[in-house]
């Protein structure tokens, strides 16, 4: 393993399901070869994919973590997005800190616009469900979001890849950002990063340390949550949760919140609605402000429902 290249180490790293198309500015989805099938975050054409993310050469990369072996879901790392504005980076380093009361390493990294990624990377695969609850119990101890948890999903359905996180260190980002800071906060060189992070692999038994951190969220007493088919909601909210393509997925995913406002949906069963709905658009996945701009969703429908309720009386 010593004889591994820097290139190779950083793939080794960040190994998944299925590898994104992660453009500056523009859509995140899945990265496919010619026959339309999502290609694999491992193996040698991984590896080249990686060489052309950090050095210029091919697509800005994302992986999608989950893979499956032996019938199970599993993982190579677990990650948390924080794009909670200025506090952002005192949560990253709270949750760094927990971490390493448990001797785990995690690593922070500046993400692409003013969040703070923090990065586990594993000695051995491990269970995604195991790495979803250690890692939202320890957000939860130091009360840091858990909204952007990866693993976001612990399994998938036929067809599904779930969400992706950008990779850091892609060719031409800004000075200073989508790359790994030291404790002064002062920018780390790639080789620093890998360096640091394939010495200090977490073991699948210091993950598992984390399990009693993790407490299951209290169930929303709310009806109209009990599944999120589809099969609860109609009118322009079921047009487009059940279309396959969106002309303006920014204005469906408004009308949509304003749909289910309408129909007397709580704003917990909206918001978990939204994502569940971006997760088939792509509008937002993968991005930073994901958590924001799900959020000025429902507010901005909130509004146009208060003028339209107005305009009526």
């Amino acid at each position: 393993m010593d004889s591994l290249t820097l290139i190779e180490k950083f793939a080794l790293l960040h190994r998944g399901g299925a590898l994104a198309q992660c453009p500056v500015g523009g859509a995140v989805k899945p990265l496919t070869d010619s026959t339309g099938v999502a290609r694999p975050a491992n193996g040698g054409d991984y590896v080249d994919a990686v060489q052309g993310h950090l050095g210029g050469s091919g697509d800005t990369l994302g992986v999608y973590p989950l893979f499956k072996h032996q019938n199970m879901w599993q993982v190579h790392w677990m990650a948390v997005d924080l794009d909670d504005g200025d506090a952002s980076l005192i949560h990253a380093r709270n949750v760094q800190a927990l971490l390493s009361k448990f001797g785990i390493f995690g690593i922070v990294e500046t993400s692409q616009s003013k969040g703070y990624h923090v990065w586990v990377y594993l000695q051995n695969p491990v269970s995604a469900l195991l790495a979803r609850r250690a890692m939202t119990g320890a957000c939860r101890i130091v009360d840091a979001p858990t909204q952007e948890v990866y693993p976001k999903q612990t399994d998938l359905r036929s067809g599904q890849i779930g969400n992706c996180l950008r990779l850091p260190y892609p060719y031409g980002a800004a000075t200073g950002r989508t790359c790994g800071i030291d404790d002064d906060d002062t920018p780390m060189e790639l080789n620093t990063y890998v360096d640091h992070a394939w010495t200090r692999l977490a073991s699948p038994a210091s993950i598992r340390q984390l399990l009693p951190l993790y407490v299951d969220p209290e169930p929303v007493d709310d009806p109209l949550e009990r599944t999120r088919s589809g099969d609860n909601f109609g009118g322009l909210a079921a047009d487009i949760w059940e279309a396959d393509t969106w002309n303006d997925r920014s204005n469906d995913l408004c009308t949509f919140a304003c749909s289910l406002l309408g129909q007397d949906f709580s704003d917990d069963a909206i918001i978990a609605l939204l994502y569940e709905l971006d997760n088939k658009m792509c509008k937002y996945v993968g991005r930073s402000d994901r958590q924001v701009r799900i959020r000025g969703i429902l507010e901005g429908a909130k509004r146009e429902k208060l003028h339209l309720d107005g305009a009526s009386t």
